[in-house]
């Protein structure tokens, strides 16, 4: 490029940088208005950048170009607001080791208004040079008790500073990492997440909150003095859980669990990990319990996780979920190994659902004969997936019932299926 031209070139982007930068002043300015004057000023700052690219372009050559179209996907990540939408946080030692975007750039301060979505790991260790260590040398690296204890002398002091700029997310992602059992605390020290989650639960905006469990939690997470704190959450439309945890972990956070549905009325969506059947602390029986016959729940999408055949659930407890529409039972062995038993069993959760005339509209469930009975009782069923088998009578019962929905149906899906001498239902 000649001298001229690239002086040129300087001077355009230059313009470009200062206009770009009022631009972004203007949008951030705390009394910013849309007033007729203030709105054809920034109408004409929004147009000026184009005028300077065709200008900008005019000057370069073509072999030029491509390395400012080169330039331009790279500063992407950097520049467009849009892609500080989903924020991550690892905590370490009481304060931020590592925030970035998805694209792995940090935001600035700012940038952080853009964010809907926050995904945080409470206790990764690091090292030096910002990579993530073994969980074996936790002790040479961390100092338990300073992070989640109530005595550090300055509790959380950069993730309250960010914390204000993430006035606007709506999601929340909470991650604990996975503990072995030669990595366990000794001394009695156990886990204290409540101020943590405090802080979570204070952002204004939030409204979703998923609880990431990674693996089969050990002991070092059910001492009896470790506090998730939970118990925080409120006014959630979601709560979900995502992961495995064992049973003695659920039966643990169970009631906690019960604590943050009351103090969210308008709560809409929820997902039970371990259901366990009969009346049990993990039956859904239990967890309907808890809460007022004359006031039956906001939820309409539920999620439960179980290996029982035909959940139990007392008919005056159905009434409690007359706002549901969408019903998602999971086999926690995987779709492929769930075995339908050849009795039936009538005072079940489909049956409790057929006689509240409770129509659901979206279905993920085994294929059991309770559910065929239920599936007769109405009709505007939109997605309809099955797993499990069917034998002859089963699958003929399917057919005639599925008359009811042809009209509303949108999605089915009837696979896997696994047992050699039943009747899948995908051959209909």
């Amino acid at each position: 490029m000649q001298p001229a031209r690239q002086s040129n070139l300087f001077d355009a982007l230059s313009e470009l940088h200062v206009c770009l930068v009022k631009f972004q002043q203007l949008l951030l300015h705390p009394h910013f208005l849309l007033s007729p004057t203030m709105l054809s000023e920034l109408i004409s700052l929004q147009d000026l950048p184009n005028e300077l690219l065709y200008k900008i372009i005019d000057l370069l050559e073509p072999s030029d170009l491509q390395t400012l179209s080169s330039a331009v996907r790279k500063l992407r990540p950097l520049v467009d607001p849009t892609l500080y939408a989903i924020v991550e946080i690892k905590l370490f030692d009481d304060s931020i080791r590592f925030i970035c975007n998805e694209h792995r750039v940090k935001p600035t301060k700012s940038q952080l208004q853009y964010a809907r979505s926050l995904f945080i790991t409470t206790d990764q260790p690091y090292y030096p040079n910002d990579k993530l260590g073994p969980t074996k040398r936790w002790k040479d690296r961390i100092n338990l008790p300073a992070l989640f204890g109530p005595s550090a002398e300055k509790p959380l002091h950069d993730l309250r500073d960010v914390m204000l700029s993430l006035d606007k997310v709506k999601f929340v992602g909470w991650r604990i990492p996975f503990v072995r059992q030669t990595d366990g605390l000794s001394n009695g020290t156990s886990l204290n997440f409540n101020s943590i989650l405090k802080l979570l639960a204070s952002l204004p905006s939030l409204d979703t909150f998923t609880f990431d469990v990674y693996n089969y939690p050990n002991p070092v997470y059910l001492a009896k003095k470790t506090r998730f704190g939970l118990e925080n959450l409120h006014g959630l439309k979601s709560l979900s859980f995502t992961g495995f945890g064992n049973e003695a972990f659920w039966s643990a956070i169970i009631d906690t669990v019960i604590v943050v549905v009351r103090n969210s009325p308008e709560l809409e969506e929820l997902s039970l990990p371990l259901v366990k059947g009969g009346y049990g602390k993990l039956s859904l029986e239990y967890f309907l319990r808890s809460f007022p016959t004359t006031q039956p729940l906001t939820l309409r999408k539920l999620s439960l996780g179980t290996n029982v055949r035909n959940l139990r659930i007392d008919r005056t407890s159905g009434i409690r979920l007359k706002n549901l529409t969408n019903l998602n039972i999971t086999s926690l062995l995987g779709p492929a190994l769930y075995w339908v038993w050849p009795h039936t069993m009538n005072e079940g959760l489909w049956a409790v659902l057929g006689h509240y005339r409770i129509k659901l509209k979206h279905i993920y469930a085994p294929v059991t004969a309770e559910l065929i009975d239920y599936l007769q009782t109405y009709s505007g069923v939109e997605s309809l997936r099955l797993y499990g088998t069917a034998d002859g009578v089963l699958a003929q019962r399917f057919c005639g019932v599925l008359r009811l929905h042809t009209a509303s149906l949108k999605v089915m899906d009837t696979g896997p299926w696994t047992h050699p001498d039943s009747l899948a239902l995908t051959r209909l």
